[in-house]
């Protein structure tokens, strides 16, 4: 049986709230600890890890010094593609008309399906660049 915790149900909470960003751990932690909530970094590795085993939040490895951040997965993000910029870590979800023609290229020429969750495209966004 899983338990419900109050520590768990602000992480969520705090999760879904920033839904267009993707978190570190220490992101999450450091929210807490302003707030004077006191959650343990292990409890937020624990539950993240579980919450990703569910499949409600995705994992995304940074290339270029290995760490983890996460994001929330919202109902629409199966849908479309993504955009992450390597600077701040916000995440852009992208519907665009020339993507869904790529998609449907590879679909028909390569007989591929792509999962668009977890296809990011990374680079810097509008304030980054």
């Amino acid at each position: 049986m899983k338990y419900k915790t109050k520590q768990k149900e602000l992480i969520l909470q705090f999760l879904k709230e920033n839904k267009d960003k993707c978190l570190t751990v220490k992101e999450i932690k450091t929210n807490f600890d302003l707030k004077q909530i006191i959650i343990g970094q292990t409890t937020i590795y624990r539950y993240l890890s579980n919450l990703e085993e569910q499949g409600i939040i995705s994992k995304y490895i940074n290339n270029v010094d290995n760490s983890s951040s996460y994001q929330y997965i919202t109902d629409d993000c199966h849908l479309h593609f993504h955009l992450k910029c390597i600077k701040c870590g916000k995440i852009i979800h992208l519907e665009c008309l020339k993507l869904n023609d790529l998609e449907k290229h590879i679909i028909e020429k390569h007989d591929f399906k792509i999962d668009n969750f977890k296809t990011v495209i990374y680079g810097l966004c509008s304030k980054c660049k």
